[in-house]
């Protein structure tokens, strides 16, 4: 009994494998409800940044625990936006990676404080007097390489405009040459294909005349015109019938342009597959009219087929198949298996 008591106030408790994993379920289904959009990370701020509700400084290197959300992508490298907020008036801060400029950008909520004031022409520094380091400006005066470049600078400020036939480079004028090299090919194209049309003309108007030369008897020749007639026109069907031989030598060879050639590896593929059909049909179904053995090839064929299986218990069934059993009515059992009397 004492040891129950004390068993039972040291509150041990042994629960059923059910009730874990009712509670596994339900802490599925809690964390689907309650799911977060963001990944909580904290995020150390690349420079000073003042808030735009209560003009705080928030300056480089502070740390704030942040919410990262994937914004979109710059070609195949995707880009975070951090969302933070004021210590002091709780204002939301937005700030997004920039992998194009490597940089971080402030989209809502602040504004970057300037202060790469190096020069008085520095942009916002106009006024900033006790930013300048002027021993470095005495050494920059002396150094010849940089007093030839703001000599080149001042040049190309002072320089009048162009003139109308040496126009400046700029997109513009590139464009405007592109236009007239085009109209000039266009121009060049027309006149070629004037030309062409032009000398088409004019051989058919040669071919004409000399029909019409050859139509026409001559009287001076009398009687020797009609035998060389006929031998110019024998040596043009010669040189024809060459042409024509040479042109289907060739042609012979081409698979895309006979088509006769083609209908004949047609007819032959067709052939080929026909005599497979029938050599399978063969081997498996013999003439039974002509074969008066085709029993026995057939058996001979399933016996060496049941023979050569690769499993063993496909073996032991064939060998139990193909035992010899003795018949109880046989000779050997009536002449020596008799009991004795």
């Amino acid at each position: 009994m004492l040891s129950l008591k004390a068993s039972r106030a040291d509150n041990f408790y042994y629960g059923s494998v059910d009730d874990e994993l009712v509670k596994k379920k339900k802490e599925k289904e809690k964390k689907k409800l309650t799911k977060k959009d963001y990944s909580e990370i904290k995020f150390e701020i690349p420079y000073t940044i003042i808030c735009l509700k209560c003009n705080v400084y928030i300056y480089k290197g502070e740390r704030f625990n942040s919410e990262r959300r994937t914004a979109g992508y710059y070609l195949s490298t995707c880009f975070y936006s951090f969302t933070i907020f004021c210590k002091k008036c709780i204002n939301k801060i937005v700030i997004e990676t920039n992998p194009q400029k490597c940089s971080y950008d402030i989209i809502e909520g602040a504004k970057k404080k300037n202060e790469d004031f190096k020069n008085i022409l520095t942009e916002g520094g106009k006024n900033n007097i006790n930013t300048i380091n002027f021993e470095l400006n005495k050494k920059k005066r002396g150094d010849p390489f940089l007093l030839l470049e703001i000599n080149a600078l001042q040049k190309n400020r002072h320089l009048p405009l162009q003139p109308e036939d040496n126009p400046p480079v700029g997109r513009g004028n590139l464009r405007r040459e592109k236009r007239s090299k085009g109209e000039q090919a266009d121009k060049a194209e027309e006149a070629r294909k004037a030309r062409k049309e032009e000398e088409a003309e004019e051989a058919a108007e040669e071919v004409v005349e000399a029909e019409s030369e050859t139509d026409e008897p001559d009287e001076s020749d009398g009687a020797s015109s009609p035998h060389s007639h006929l031998d110019q026109s024998d040596e043009d069907m010669n040189e024809v019938i060459r042409q024509n031989y040479r042109r289907n030598s060739m042609l012979k060879s081409d698979f895309t342009c006979n088509s006769n050639l083609r209908k004949q590896f047609r007819d032959i593929k067709k052939d080929k597959i026909k005599t497979k059909e029938e050599n399978k049909k063969k081997n498996i179904f013999i003439d039974i009219v002509n074969d008066p053995y085709e029993d026995l090839k057939i058996k001979n064929f399933l016996l060496v087929s049941e023979k050569y299986k690769k499993t063993m218990k496909e073996k032991s069934k064939f060998a139990k198949k193909s035992l010899i059993k003795k018949r109880k009515n046989s000779i050997f059992d009536r002449k020596y298996l008799k009991a004795p009397t």
